[in-house]
């Protein structure tokens, strides 16, 4: 039981790939709570079966778009902020002028790292 297809993978082949290799090769059932067309444990017949693999299909290229397209976003973002000179990530650490001292001092006990 899974929350969202996604979880399978990040691209239709991952999902696909992973979907068939738990229903097909392991024998067990599959169940996406966020969509109730992906059920395996309620469609055991060919016809149920062949409508699982449609949604299955469509639903797996619905997250690879959405995967590629967030990505391609925040790229957006990201070059943007660049471009504007702002500083991505952890900020940067500022060491005062007598580190040296300071360490030997919180190594032997004498300071605290606060």
């Amino acid at each position: 039981m899974v929350t969202e297809l996604k979880r399978f993978g990040r691209n239709y082949g991952e999902i696909y790939k992973e979907w068939l290799h738990i229903t097909k090769e392991i024998g067990a059932d599959i169940k996406v709570t966020s969509m109730p067309i992906l059920d395996t444990t309620q469609s055991k017949e060919l016809v149920g079966q062949l409508i699982t693999d449609v949604a299955l299909a469509v639903f797996a290229y619905m997250a690879d778009e959405d995967w590629t397209q967030r990505h391609v976003l925040q790229r957006q973002g990201i070059e943007l902020a660049k471009a504007d000179g702002r500083h991505l990530g952890r900020p940067r650490v500022e060491y005062p002028e007598n580190l040296e001292d300071c360490y030997g001092r919180w190594k032997s006990g004498m300071i605290s790292a606060k």
